[in-house]
């Protein structure tokens, strides 16, 4: 009989052992400050601080989950590829940078990183390049567009189901922050179900219960101003209504533009000629309907987006797949 060979380790590499060490710190400072007890004065002056900031009382709980992520660290994979070991290393460097610029002064005595806060801020941000691509490119397909004042009265989570059951890629939700227990319903549906989750407008609620993604309003806050919001791996998709818009959207980065139809398809038509293979997903919304979704697609659309159509149907599961099979025949 063949010996079974034991699972090979993953290699020692710096974001690993970087995490161990803050982590083996961190968990020294937690344990003085629960008993009182330091080394040295520099010991005590951390951990009188450390008790004056209410370390202390999240002590056990805080060590308890060091020592298990450690053990994790070292014996499983972690943190993935490539794409996630630059989001770590550059966020790190990123958020000390931040709090040296916003929280020392700004003389000739203090360390502050003001140069280097803005080229790691976008060294942060390309570092998800990939992932957000990956993500974005799930758009290709139908996105509902729910309002909860357009459901017939009926629960958001209800029209949310049926929709994902006839097909739908993407739930686009319009939330207010008194309804995030609904926008948290719908991204469990989504995430169940492998669609994407997107708020409307609103940054800070997309930001706030880590949504897959934004649908920025026209004329709403730059993609620059977003990124600072969003982490890396959250897409943001701007509205655009004229070629120029179009442009500026993928020039400053857009995981994927929303190009109005509302006018007829001559600006879709045109954007499609100029988007590289590869480019950012073009996502038509407004009047899209079965009977023009074919040629909506054919104009060069890679995903649309409706509302009522679906939302206020006596069968939004129905509509939603009669949508689909619509828009697949002008591909």
């Amino acid at each position: 009989m063949t010996e079974q060979q034991p699972a090979p380790q993953e290699a020692t590499h710096f974001t690993k052992e970087l995490l161990i060490d803050a982590m083996r710190h961190l968990t020294a400072d937690f344990a003085a400050a629960q008993s009182g007890e330091a080394e040295d004065e520099r010991a005590m002056s951390r951990l009188t601080h450390a008790q004056k900031i209410g370390l202390h009382k999240l002590a056990p709980e805080a060590i308890a989950a060091m020592e298990s992520a450690m053990e994790a660290v070292r014996d499983l994979t972690w943190p993935g590829g490539l794409d996630q070991r630059y989001l770590g290393l550059v966020g790190i460097v990123e958020t000390l940078a931040r709090i040296s610029t916003e929280l020392l002064p700004h003389n000739d005595k203090s360390a502050h990183l003001t140069g280097l806060m803005p080229v790691m801020h976008a060294a942060w941000v390309a570092s998800g390049l990939r992932l957000r691509t990956r993500l974005a490119d799930r758009m290709r397909g139908l996105c509902v567009v729910i309002d909860p004042q357009m459901t017939k009265d009926r629960p958001v989570s209800d029209i949310a189901e049926q929709v994902l059951k006839g097909g739908a890629i993407a739930i686009q939700l319009r939330v207010m922050p008194r309804d995030i227990d609904t926008a948290e319903r719908v991204q469990e549906l989504c995430s169940a179900s492998g669609a994407l989750f997107i708020i409307q407008d609103r940054v800070d609620i997309a930001a706030a219960i880590k949504a897959d993604g934004v649908r920025l309003p026209e004329n709403g806050l730059s993609l620059d101003a977003v990124r600072k919001v969003l982490t890396p791996w959250q897409i943001a998709g701007p509205s655009a209504t004229t070629a120029d818009e179009v442009r500026t959207a993928i020039a400053a980065g857009a995981d994927y533009v929303a190009v109005s139809t509302a006018r007829g398809l001559d600006l879709l038509r045109t954007i499609g000629m100029h988007v590289t293979k590869g480019g950012p997903p073009l996502i038509a919304y407004r009047g899209v309907t079965a009977k023009n979704a074919a040629e909506i697609a054919n104009a060069g659309a890679d995903g649309f987006c409706v509302t009522a159509t679906v939302t206020e149907s006596p069968d939004p599961q129905f509509a939603t797949a009669r949508l689909i099979e619509a828009f697949t025949e002008g591909m």
